[in-house]
């Protein structure tokens, strides 16, 4: 008999320290410290980490199959002898043993260990030239391929039976997973190859042909063969562009495609087409090739329009000059306060006189609106109406308005304001509002309804409806 140390392993914050502790023992031999582990706690030195280079498709199953294991603590054994291969004295195993199916398992003295384990060992024979190396095992045999370790899910080569670092690997039952530097299986956006993939959290699968959010919450649309996309892409029935540098979806602007053709995304992100306004001009883009329309004429909701050299659109007419500089105005009183666009216009018409009223020349306002707009007012004569039909005139102060832009949609908020226009605000049919503003004092003629109805049908203003919807 003699005194011989048994080496304990404790963790020292990240770190495993070993402690040594004096025990009489009977000397046998050389004793070999086995040692238990966290799979991501340990680097192999040895480890199959080549890329993959197969871009794999995705059966949409799930890791379900592999078993829960908990952290087994770290222990200590002795050992008959530290080569990888079997003793055969009184033949009892000791080291590696492999069975006729292929499979390596670890004996001391005859028996394995019990359970699930992260364990250092002597490498296994002919596997790798290190003389030692970690090793998943389940009751001392050593496993392969993708494997439930600590909460997470790993890797082993299954001809080293080494951790797997930084590869995209096929699994035992026939699906591709991305493991990260630790080992550990990755989801949300990745970095591989060159490029960035997204990882479903829920199966780890690589998502195709999808617009998913990041783990920081940025959206990300990635194709078909699960790479990250930029430029013009088709997703969900019509196209948007995704910046080349950040990868993000852009919003209102005008870009140039991977292909050199330009083309107009709005709030929303989603490809422009019809009359649309862009730093103070008014553009086309065609509803077939989605391309700016230029040195051309064309009809447009009413409006006789013409397209310059650069693609900027004016009206060809008088009247659809007029027109054209409310359009944009009355379909964000729409959006805004639910007042529809083809009455806005026609009170615009009637009440203006096409944009050539006093009022209008002088203060932008259009509608006739009294008071003050910011502070801002202009004092005009104006003709009133009694009940019975008799005329008579007076001095008012009326909203002074920067632009006709301004006159329009605070039109919207003036009806939106007065609780009793509540009734037609969200109509979505003209003769319905006309008849409701006439009928809510609006203005004091008596026709003030039949003249818009009259505006809206010679113009064909119902179309702006359409286009606000």
């Amino acid at each position: 008999m003699g005194s011989s140390k048994r080496f304990k392993l404790y963790k020292s914050g990240k770190k495993w320290a070993i402690a040594a502790i004096t025990t009489a023992t009977v000397a046998l031999g050389i004793t070999a410290l086995s040692t238990n582990a966290n799979a991501d706690e340990v680097t192999n030195a040895n480890s199959d980490s080549s890329a993959s280079d197969q871009v794999a498709t995705n059966s949409g199953s799930a890791i379900t199959s592999a078993q829960s294991v908990t952290l087994a603590t770290v222990s200590t054994s002795s050992q008959a002898s530290s080569s990888s291969t079997a003793s055969s004295s009184s033949d009892v195993k000791n080291g590696w043993v492999q069975n006729d199916q292929g499979s390596w398992t670890y004996y001391t003295n005859g028996t394995t260990s019990s359970g699930r384990d992260y364990v250092y060992l002597p490498t296994i024979n002919g596997t790798n030239s290190s003389d030692n190396n970690w090793y998943l095992t389940e009751n001392g045999t050593a496993l392969s391929g993708v494997q439930q370790w600590a909460g997470t899910y790993y890797y082993f080569d299954s001809t080293t039976y080494l951790r797997v670092d930084n590869d995209y690997r096929q699994s035992q039952w026939g699906d591709w997973y991305l493991f990260g530097d630790d080992g550990k299986i990755k989801t949300g956006v990745q970095k591989w190859a060159g490029t960035y993939y997204y990882f479903d959290p829920t199966t780890y699968l690589r998502v195709n042909n999808d617009y998913r959010q990041s783990q920081w919450g940025d959206w990300y649309l990635f194709g078909d063969d699960g790479k990250i996309q930029t430029g013009v892409q088709k997703w969900a029935g019509t196209y948007y562009y995704f910046d080349p540098t950040t990868y993000l979806r852009v919003d209102n602007d005008y870009r140039q495609s991977q292909w050199g053709d330009w083309y107009m995304f709005s709030d929303d992100g989603k490809i422009v087409t019809g009359l649309t306004e862009w730093y103070g001009h008014y553009y086309y883009f065609d509803p077939v090739t989605y391309l700016k329309a230029t040195n051309t004429t064309f009809e447009y909701n009413g409006m006789s329009l013409k397209a310059d050299s650069e693609g900027i659109v004016t009206g060809s007419t008088n009247h659809s000059q007029f027109l054209l500089s409310i359009y944009q105005a009355a379909i964000d009183g729409w959006k805004q306060y639910g007042v529809l666009p083809s009455v806005t216009a026609a009170q615009a018409i009637l009440e203006s006189a096409w944009g050539q009223s006093a009022l209008a020349t002088e203060g932008h306002n259009l509608f006739g609106i009294k008071g003050s707009y910011n502070g801002q007012s202009i004092t005009m004569r104006t003709a009133e109406q009694t009940s019975s039909g008799s005329v008579y005139y007076v001095n008012a102060a009326f909203r002074y308005y920067p632009s006709y832009y301004e006159s329009v949609v605070d039109h919207g908020n003036f009806l939106y304001s007065n609780s009793r226009y509540s009734n037609l605000l969200w109509q979505t049919n003209y003769a319905t509002v006309t008849s409701l503003l006439q009928q809510d004092g609006y203005a004091t003629a008596t026709t003030y309804a039949s003249s818009l109805n009259n505006v809206i049908n010679t113009y064909g203003l119902t179309s702006w409806d359409y286009a606000a919807f």
